[in-house]
């Protein structure tokens, strides 16, 4: 049976801690993936620290609506992010949306 539900946003900002996974030391499995959208396109209230495990890592943000957020959820996402090292989007970024918004481009 295939159910439909949402998680929690508590569950959403989780990700394992991949310390616990020696075997796993491959590049691409050592990739972060963040999360910084709950299910209502509102910045989650809190975000898990994603500097505590392997070092020298990629970074993935994974929300697939990020950009179609509002200006100034997309706006304190990006300034979250901002220090990360060695990031990428899942998602293609539409770059009409950057663009058009000056806010936006600068933080981008």
């Amino acid at each position: 049976m295939k159910q439909n539900w949402k998680m929690s946003d508590a569950m959403l900002a989780c990700r394992p801690d991949y310390l616990l996974y020696p075997e796993r030391l491959t590049r691409n499995a050592r990739a972060e993936q963040i999360r910084l959208l709950g299910n209502n396109n509102k910045l989650l209230p809190i975000i898990q620290d994603w500097g505590n495990t392997l070092k020298d890592k990629n970074y993935i943000v994974t929300d697939k609506k990020l950009w179609y957020a509002d200006e100034e959820t997309v706006i304190a996402a990006l300034c979250r992010i901002q220090s990360v090292p060695n990031i990428c989007f899942e998602s293609p970024i539409p770059i009409l949306t950057i663009k058009k918004n000056p806010n936006i481009l600068q933080e981008f």
